[in-house]
This record gives structure tokens, C-alpha cells and sequence, in this order.
């Protein structure tokens, strides 16, 4: 069985591919082919009914084939048209971001600028804050340097942060402040402790030359004492020997005489140069002490004439880096912070030679 060319499988291929694809457009149109195909004979008995069911199939097939055909040229040409449209809008968007760039650059440079500024004053509050950090034991030379570094800073200068900056210059001044407190009364406990450790030496000293003559004096006495006995010893056994000799010879009792007026002049000799010795001796242990403790004092003055000399030089050295430094674009507040850093030993790698 043939189809006729008014049949609706016949009538969908006069419709353009804009017509067929318009929402619910083809609806009837399907609903009459569906009608057409179902109420269409289908003999299967005869060779020529079997071509006729085979041919309205073919039929239904090639609709669909030209149907698909439709789409599939719409939806390319559809493409194009879209891909023409996302490159029109790309290359709008490509424009617009850049314009909007432009536009905004003062802006951006505005933010940046203010960021750039904002951390500056951060950095340094921080600073400010690191000043009155100190390590335990600081010296007061070094506590009243972060004072005098920390009262340069001027907070109007910081502008919204004035009020900040205020607060924490106040803070970190009291804490110094605190800690100076604490420094002074720690030399003055130590300058006293060694006042009364030199008294003490002081005293042991005289203490120990007093002991020394005293003990002098008695030991030329006890000496001085043991001749006396010595010779009134032999005094006493010259006159027994004269007495003995008396009854012997008139001569024995003269000589015997002589010998006593001899060992009295030996006694008054001996005792004067027992004097002397004992005199002498302590004479010189009073000497040597004196010499000793004048070497100690000398010693300790030649070390604090040293310790200063040596104070003053680090000052003119670390006063001519800070030079440096404010001569480099540094302030002066920063160039002490950048100084003393170094020459704590706190940035590595670098020093300052003295």
C-alpha cells in the first residue's frame, strides 16, 4: 500500500524546521500520522501486503529521519548563534572587567595606600611595645635608653590611631618607669652591701695590724722578759762563784766583780737590741699590710677607670651607627631600636665592632 502525498506523513515534510520545533506545534499533526499509520490495512497474507506494511514503516522511519534532520540543523545553526553570542558577550566582559579596573585604580591605590599606612602604625605601636620589653637584670643605662627612645615618639602623628598610640606610649613609659624604680633600688642595695663589705675589710685590716703589733709587743716582752732571766740567772751564779771564790783569792771576788758589771752591760745590750728587733718586725708586718691594701685599691680604681673608658667608646660607636642609620632614611627613634638590637645581639649575622 503507497501513501498518498495528502496524507499527513506527506504533510510534515512542508513544514520549515522553525515551524516543526515551535512549542506544541506539531502535536495534531503527530496525532493524525498516529491515526493514519494504526487505521492504515496491514495484510500480511500476500507478498504485496507484507511490501505495503514494510513501505508505510519506511514511511514513519524517513519522517522521523527528516524530523531529526530539522533538529539537528536548527540546533547547529542555534549554536552559532550562541557561540557568536558568548563571544560577543566574552569580549564585552574582557572590556567591562578592564574599564572597571581603570576605573577603580585611584581607589585601589587609595586602599593600598591606606593599608600601607595603617601597618606603619601598627608596626610602630608594636615597636613602642617592644621597647618596653626588657630581659631580666637590664641595666639602668638600658631601661633609661628605651625610656628616652619611647618618650620621642610623638602619638599626634599617628592620626586615628593618635588615641592608641597614647595609650600604649603611657603604658609602656609606666612600665619603664616601674622597672627603672626597680633597677635603682637594686644598685643602691648593692652599693650599699658594698660599702658595708668594705667597712668590714676595713675593719678586719685594722683588726689584724692591731693583732699583729699587740702580738708583737708581747712576744719582744716575753723575750725581752726570758733575757732578763737569763741573765739574772747567770748573775746570781756569777755571785755564787764569786762568793765561793771569795775565801780562795781577793782576785777571784775583783774579777768576779768585773764579770757581773760586764753581763749587766751585756743585759741592758741585749735587752736594747731585743727592743729594736721586736720594734722593727712590727714595724714592717704594718708596712706590708698597708702596701697590700693600697695595691687593692689601686687595682679596683684602674678597673672602673677601664669599665668606663670602655662605656664611653660603645657610646661614640653606637652614636655614629645611629648617624648612620638617620643618615640612610631612619629615624631617629628607629635608628636607636635598630642600634641597640645589634648591639644586644638580637638581628643575626650582624654586629658592631668596638
Amino acid at each position: 500500500m503507497e501513501v498518498q502525498e495528502s496524507s499527513a506523513l506527506a504533510i510534515i515534510e512542508t513544514f520549515t524546521a522553525v515551524q516543526l520545533f515551535q512549542p506544541g506545534a506539531m502535536d495534531d499533526v503527530l496525532t493524525k500520522i498516529e491515526a493514519e499509520v494504526r487505521a492504515t490495512p496491514k495484510d500480511i497474507s500476500t507478498d504485496k501486503g507484507r511490501k505495503a506494511i514494510a513501505a508505510l514503516a519506511h514511511k514513519v522511519a524517513r519522517t522521523k529521519t527528516f524530523i531529526e534532520d530539522q533538529r539537528l540543523g536548527l540546533v547547529s545553526d542555534e549554536k552559532k548563534r550562541l557561540a557568536a553570542i558568548d563571544a560577543e558577550g566574552k569580549k564585552m566582559r574582557d572590556r567591562l572587567d578592564s574599564l572597571k579596573v581603570e576605573a577603580r585604580a585611584p581607589l585601589t591605590e587609595w586602599e593600598n595606600a591606606e593599608k600601607e599606612r595603617t601597618a606603619k602604625h601598627e608596626e610602630n605601636i608594636a615597636a613602642m611595645e617592644l621597647a618596653g620589653t626588657l630581659d631580666f637584670g637590664a641595666s639602668i643605662e638600658t631601661i633609661e635608653e628605651r625610656i628616652e627612645i619611647v618618650n620621642m615618639v610623638d602619638p599626634s602623628v599617628f592620626q586615628e590611631f593618635k588615641e592608641r598610640a597614647t595609650q600604649t606610649k603611657t603604658a609602656v613609659l609606666s612600665g619603664l618607669e616601674t622597672k627603672l624604680k626597680i633597677a635603682e633600688k637594686q644598685a643602691a642595695d648593692a652599693l650599699e652591701m658594698e660599702k658595708l663589705r668594705r667597712e668590714a675589710a676595713e675593719r678586719e685590716t685594722r683588726d689584724r695590724e692591731a693583732r699583729i703589733a699587740q702580738e708583737a709587743r708581747e712576744k719582744a716582752q716575753h723575750e725581752a722578759e726570758a733575757e732578763r732571766v737569763r741573765i739574772e740567772g747567770e748573775k746570781y751564779a756569777a755571785e755564787a762563784r764569786a762568793k765561793q771564790a771569795e775565801a780562795e783569792k781577793a782576785a777571784a771576788i775583783k774579777k768576779a766583780e768585773q764579770d757581773a758589771v760586764e753581763a749587766e752591760k751585756r743585759h741592758a745590750e741585749a735587752t736594747r737590741i731585743a727592743g729594736e728587733q721586736a720594734k722593727a718586725r712590727e714595724e714592717a708586718a704594718v708596712e706590708a699590710e698597708k702596701a697590700r691594701v693600697a695595691a687593692e685599691a689601686k687595682q679596683s680604681a684602674d678597673e672602673t677607670k677601664a669599665r668606663e673608658k670602655d662605656k664611653e667608646h660603645k657610646a661614640e660607636v653606637n652614636s655614629d651607627a645611629l648617624a648612620a642609620f638617620v643618615a640612610e632614611g631612619l629615624t631617629e627613634g628607629q635608628a636607636k631600636l635598630a642600634v641597640t638590637a645589634i648591639a644586644k645581639g638580637r638581628v643575626p649575622n650582624v654586629k658592631i665592632s668596638y
